[in-house]
């Protein structure tokens, strides 16, 4: 990748934002609510690359930072140790596994009915949220057999959340209201 004078990575510039003003690289530091971005509370912190409107000041975040971001919130939600919230329960559909309603339930043997309940919910029951999560697991398990990237740098991480973790969820009820996760990045 190219490099740009400032010591930014080179990017796309001059994309017009919806105010009419242009998006242009920018450095971020502190904290971001990326709750929209990703369909989740989230709340991420640290230092990052981001497109910024020159006139209006809004942020947008490039495509590869949301992968990412998307990527850390999957690990950190199958690490939780209470049940997933329906909002949670949703987002592992279609961040890791990449499926609609109707999918999930033919892979689960479940209705797509059942599918639609638990992202209603307040909380998965504990065998559900089980089932859920270890299906997102396995599933992550075979893509880093595949090929190299991101997932295979943390399957020692996804060992470790089958055997261990997933038990311990059961038990604890998802909050009314969970907290926004919270992600951290450092890009030098």
């Amino acid at each position: 990748m190219g490099r740009r004078s400032d010591n930014l990575p080179l990017a796309l510039t001059n994309l017009p934002c919806s105010c009419g003003g242009v998006l242009r690289p920018h450095r971020m530091k502190g904290e971001y609510d990326a709750s929209v971005e990703l369909g989740l509370p989230t709340v991420v912190t640290g230092s990052w690359l981001v497109e910024r409107c020159d006139k209006c000041g809004g942020v947008s975040l490039p495509g590869a930072m949301l992968e990412a971001l998307s990527d850390e919130a999957v690990l950190l939600l199958l690490k939780l140790e209470r049940r997933l919230s329906g909002a949670e329960a949703k987002f592992l559909r279609k961040a890791a596994l990449g499926v609609g309603q109707e999918e999930l339930a033919r892979r689960l043997g479940v209705t797509r009915v059942t599918v639609a309940r638990w992202e209603g919910e307040r909380s998965l029951s504990a065998p559900h949220d089980f089932e859920l999560r270890g299906h997102v697991a396995a599933d992550l398990l075979k893509k880093t057999r595949i090929g190299g990237g991101w997932w295979r740098q943390r399957r020692a991480k996804l060992v470790e959340l089958v055997t261990g973790v997933l038990e311990s969820a059961r038990s604890a009820e998802a909050p009314k209201r969970p907290p926004p996760l919270r992600l951290a990045k450092k890009v030098a």
